[in-house]
């Protein structure tokens, strides 16, 4: 995979500026770093090992794991072998239902999860995910998350880049337009907005597909990793 460097290079290659002048280092890496984050919110390229928790007989609320973005970032959860719908809390309500309040009873499995802000309930600001109905037993190990995070910030010339080399083209294309945005050149800045949502939309349908698959396999074998490459 390519390093910060490889990356510099690369993005003023397409600036015209193989050194540093109009475009200093650190706002080129800065761009850089943007465009990574921005590349692995847009097409969910960098799956996470799958998060287990403990499923626990009363509880309703859980948190994300720790690198987890936020509920956009979600691909799928199980609680207890059952893949879980997402929903909300005003549809669960819209339907009759009582969020927070209707238990599981021992023949009932999950079957729905949804996010809330942890800010509400019990004023600590955290992002949390819900189970509805609230577990009737505990189970040791018995949800599983799947989800893709963000890419981590480059800050040395020899970090490697998260982002596959297969797709290293997307997050040079949006740094490119970022450092042109920066300098008003709005009109080259469109060109690689273009160009990097050829490559947005070229990486969505690959991973759409590959998880797709990877699901289907998990529901049949609860061992199964998903595999991106």
């Amino acid at each position: 995979m390519a390093t910060l460097e490889n990356l510099r290079d690369d993005v003023r290659l397409l600036l015209n500026e193989t050194t540093a002048g109009r475009w200093s280092d650190t706002l080129v890496d800065m761009c850089i770093n943007k465009a990574n984050r921005e590349f692995s919110k847009d097409t969910g390229i960098l799956l996470a090992p799958h998060h287990t928790d403990d499923l626990v007989a009363k509880q309703a609320d859980y948190d994300y794991p720790t690198d987890c973005p936020g509920p956009q970032a979600i691909i799928a959860i199980f609680a207890g072998g059952t893949k879980l719908e997402a929903t909300g809390q005003n549809a669960l309500i819209r339907l009759g239902k009582k969020p927070h309040s209707d238990a599981a009873t021992a023949d009932a499995d999950i079957a729905k999860w949804y996010t809330i802000n942890d800010e509400v309930i019990a004023g600590t600001g955290g992002l949390k995910y819900s189970l509805y109905p609230i577990p009737y037993t505990s189970v040791t190990d018995g949800l599983i998350v799947w989800y893709w995070r963000l890419a981590y910030e480059l800050t040395e010339d020899a970090h490697v880049s998260p982002i596959p080399d297969t797709y290293e083209n997307g997050p040079i294309f949006k740094a490119t337009q970022l450092a042109l945005e920066v300098k008003d050149l709005v009109v080259k800045a469109k060109i690689y907005e273009a160009k990097y949502t050829k490559e947005v939309v070229s990486a969505r349908a690959y991973i759409d597909a590959v998880m797709k698959a990877s699901l289907q396999d998990r529901d049949a074998d609860e061992d199964t990793e998903m595999s991106i490459f």
